[in-house]
């Protein structure tokens, strides 16, 4: 199962966004209000996805993108203006006004591409050492 955590400045929103994702089967690890929280979630895990606005109180999603541990994708939500679309891997963007259904829609298809990532990694050739 895909683990999620959700960051927004106010808490209020993360926690309404945690119960509409609960109440549809996700796994919400988490709801933080800044970028190091995030961080701090994201290392005891091995991936997931991070579902967060625009601009945290300490940064914005491209630094907490980069900071994050590989193997996490990164839902982004805010106005069209401020999402830069640059088809940068691993961050989606949803435009507000979020509809409920977009926003599961688009939670699925990343949980699924998570899960064939998880499926390929583990059907992988294990590496050889001198040992």
């Amino acid at each position: 199962m895909t683990r999620i955590i959700v960051a927004f400045p106010k808490a209020e929103n993360g926690k309404n966004i945690k119960n509409v994702l609960v109440r549809n089967g996700y796994q919400v690890v988490c709801v933080c209000t800044n970028g190091a929280q995030v961080i701090q979630e994201a290392n005891g895990l091995q991936d997931g996805i991070v579902v967060c606005t625009y601009k945290l109180s300490d940064m914005i999603y491209q630094e907490l993108v980069e900071c994050l541990p590989p193997g996490f994708d990164t839902i982004v939500i805010s106005t069209k203006d401020q999402w830069v679309e640059n088809g940068t891997p691993g961050i989606v963007g949803l435009a507000v006004p979020l509809k409920i259904h977009d926003l599961l829609s688009t939670v699925e298809m990343v949980s699924y591409n998570l899960e064939r990532k998880r499926r390929k990694r583990r059907q992988a050739p294990r590496k050889r050492t001198k040992e």
